[in-house]
């Protein structure tokens, strides 16, 4: 990452701050530098001072992802004058935790892009039930493998992306879905998955 100039003549700089996938949205809203979530996140939170200055804006389109603290971090590294905004809103001074907070709240106006989702359980993840097959086979597989392993195959045969987490614990309920447990040695009532 490098440094945001410091011309002293120069105006305010827009700041965008999402992931790989907003920062369409981020530009086309105006930043003139994007920093990225989560890869650049602790670089541009450590070195504040090296990519913000005072009188910049900080721009974002999910302020969610990042936390009261880190907002209070960047507000000081910044002489306590950095405006903060979300797409499709005007600026805003924000000065207290209890602003920061609220401002982690707001949502942008207009925007049609990837929201990173935060909180809740993960979304669904649709499969056949040939995939679904070939899961529980890996999990029942001699010798075993490990839980981890055996996630990445899962991962490899729904056909998910790279930017697509998939948790072993999806794995196993998968399994206790299907088997009715999630043992890794195959029960001997477990032909399969029957086709209706």
């Amino acid at each position: 990452m490098e440094p945001v100039e410091k011309f002293t003549k120069k105006g305010p700089v827009i700041i965008g701050f999402g992931t790989r996938g907003q920062e369409g949205q981020l530009r086309e809203a105006g930043a003139q530098r994007v920093f990225f979530h989560p890869d650049q996140l602790s670089d541009f939170i450590r070195e504040a001072g090296m990519y913000l200055r005072p009188g910049d804006i900080l721009l974002m389109v999910q302020p969610g992802i990042l936390k009261a603290r880190e907002f209070e971090t960047l507000y000081k590294a910044c002489d306590k004058d950095l405006l903060f905004q979300v797409v499709g809103r005007d600026p805003l001074p924000l000065k207290t935790l209890k602003h920061f907070s609220e401002f982690r709240k707001v949502k942008p106006v207009g925007v049609a892009t990837e929201m990173v989702q935060l909180t809740g359980r993960p979304r669904t993840i649709d499969y056949t039930v040939e995939q679904a097959n070939a899961i529980i086979r890996l999990w029942h597989e001699k010798p075993k493998r490990k839980p981890a392993e055996v996630t990445d195959l899962a991962k490899t045969i729904l056909g998910l992306g790279e930017e697509v987490e998939l948790k072993t614990t999806w794995v196993r309920d998968l399994v206790i879905k299907f088997v009715g447990s999630a043992r890794r040695d195959k029960p001997d009532h477990w032909n399969g998955i029957e086709n209706d």
